[in-house]
């Protein structure tokens, strides 16, 4: 089913010819920009995701973090019980 999608974009791509309708608003509001202001779109883009990325970094080394510390409490925990 996967690869019956990927062949009709290519060739709704290759035709020229959109085969998912996009609102018509967005659709001139995009070609209706300059090259420039397109070009910047793309980079903020591209910065928006890298910010999402960089928050998703942090937050998995905080949870590591949390992770490690809650083992180390449960080993000594387990330690003192058994008396070594």
């Amino acid at each position: 089913m996967l690869l019956v999608a990927i062949a009709a974009i290519k060739l709704g791509l290759a035709e020229g010819t959109l085969l998912f309708d996009l609102p018509s608003g967005l659709k001139c509001a995009w070609y209706s920009l300059s090259h420039p202001a397109q070009y910047a779109v793309l980079i903020m883009t591209l910065g928006c995701l890298y910010g999402v990325n960089r928050l998703f970094d942090k937050l998995d080394s905080a949870m590591n973090a949390r992770l490690s510390c809650a083992t180390r409490n449960w080993m000594q925990q387990r330690r003192e019980a058994i008396g070594m």
